[in-house]
């Protein structure tokens, strides 16, 4: 298992690898790791002991949708929230749950961004990052990206009451990356979503409003309440604030995040067309591209030893998923029915090399087999395998053919995103911006 700091730097590079281009967030699962404690021991090397000092707490126009005016409708739960203004909070209380969750990180305009606003990103981030990392692994992912980005808001507030000189340890610069990362999505997101508040007639807003509404119950309601395996609204809102959001605080995201992404298209041409002789000139001056390694396309049986109540069983197990396939059952089917591969939903196929790790036992199974021959059983650290090799390809460039409408859509990208960070840049020129990792 990676320890902290081998998640510290993946995170940072996934993150500076896809922080550079603005997407909408998309409505996000609600549950996460417990936040409500971020303790900074005086024994850990390098933490400063200073305690945050909080913003002047931000309230929402009572005009603005979604809003009763107050903190309270800024996503700032009851019982809790920002000391007044000039003042720290004292160190003792950097446990208590409703500061951590409600103290603000960010300002756009008006808007707030919020501890709480920031971790509850960690689920959609680790699932939108799913093929990066093994499936065994995410949710130590998530726990882990949970505990650096609280750790980060928690140096960056420290920063703001420390000594500009004082020194920053390399570990504490990457979660400053990871908090920069995730704080700029958000930031683009309210952007654009200040944006429309202030051109949209007031007239029409309800209707805007009314439809966005509608679409989270349809869209959204009924996969909280399955996984939350709540029967009832009160049910799942009990769930929601048991993780450190509400009903009503998911319904305010989902309307920012639906009218941003609604919004951004007033400003973007999405449909630009894009011709061939484009396509060719960036085939010819992207040549790397479009180089490819020899790939081995390959089908997977899988038995994890950890479900097994012994290595016989386990055995027993694998050798009956081998004698499905030779008595004539598609293998696809066989992996859907049984397998427990990380592709066994998609019938057990996969390419070599791709981005998941594979053991040294696989790999020298897959190179010595001839194409369409089942192996014998293959024994590693996870468990016991049966593979069969479809297909192999060998180095070289991939031809222009094959390779065209995905340098339309590279292309098309490329020229919506400029777009819309030009756009970004112009709102920025307009509106104040703050966060916690300005010094």
């Amino acid at each position: 298992m990676r320890n902290h700091a081998t998640y510290c730097v993946m995170w940072v590079a996934i993150l500076c690898a896809t922080g550079g281009r603005f997407a909408f967030a998309q409505p996000y699962d609600p549950a996460m790791p417990d936040y409500g404690r971020y303790t900074t021991p005086a024994t850990t090397p390098g933490m400063r002991q200073s305690a945050p000092a909080a913003p002047p707490p931000v309230a929402r126009p009572e005009h603005w949708p979604g809003s009763a005016g107050g903190v309270e409708a800024a996503g700032v739960e009851a019982g809790g929230g920002a000391p007044p203004p000039g003042q720290s909070l004292p160190v003792g209380a950097m446990s208590a749950r409703p500061f951590i969750g409600a103290h603000v990180v960010a300002r756009v305009g008006k808007e707030i961004v919020t501890v709480r606003d920031v971790l509850s990103q960690v689920p959609t981030i680790v699932e939108r990052n799913r093929g990066r990392i093994p499936d065994e692994a995410l949710a130590a992912q998530q726990e882990a990206l949970a505990a650096d980005l609280g750790r980060a808001i928690e140096e960056a507030f420290a920063r703001q009451n420390g000594s500009p000189d004082q020194l920053v340890i390399q570990s504490e610069q990457l979660r400053a990356q990871m908090l920069d990362q995730v704080l700029r999505s958000q930031i683009q997101t309210l952007l654009v979503f200040l944006d429309a508040q202030r051109n949209i007639p007031a007239e029409g807003l309800p209707e805007v409003r009314r439809q966005i509404d509608e679409g989270f119950e349809k869209q959204v309601v009924p996969g909280l309440l399955k996984r939350a395996g709540a029967g009832s609204r009160r049910e799942l809102d009990d769930f929601l604030r048991s993780q450190g959001t509400s009903l009503e605080r998911e319904k305010r995201m989902f309307f920012q995040q639906t009218l941003a992404q609604q919004w951004v298209r007033q400003h973007v041409n999405f449909e630009e067309k894009i011709t061939h002789e484009e396509m060719l000139e960036y085939y010819r001056n992207h040549p790397d591209e479009f180089d490819q390694e020899a790939r081995t396309t390959w089908d997977q049986l899988c038995v994890q030893f950890v479900d097994q109540p012994s290595d016989e069983a386990a055995y027993a197990a694998i050798a009956t998923l081998g004698n499905r396939v030779l008595a004539g059952e598609p293998f696809a089917e066989v992996a859907k029915d049984a397998s427990q591969g990380p592709t066994a939903s998609e019938g057990g196929r996969r390419v070599w090399p791709d981005e998941r790790h594979l053991s040294e036992e696989l790999e020298n199974a897959i190179h010595g087999l001839p194409v369409g021959q089942l192996s014998p059983i293959v024994r590693d650290w996870q468990g016991l395998h049966i593979v069969r090799v479809v297909e192999r390809t060998p180095a070289g460039r991939l031809p222009f053919e094959a390779v065209q409408e995905d340098i339309r859509s590279k292309i098309k990208e490329e020229r919506v995103q400029k777009q819309i960070e030009e756009y970004v840049r112009e709102l920025k020129r307009r509106t104040s911006v703050w966060t916690v990792l300005d010094l």
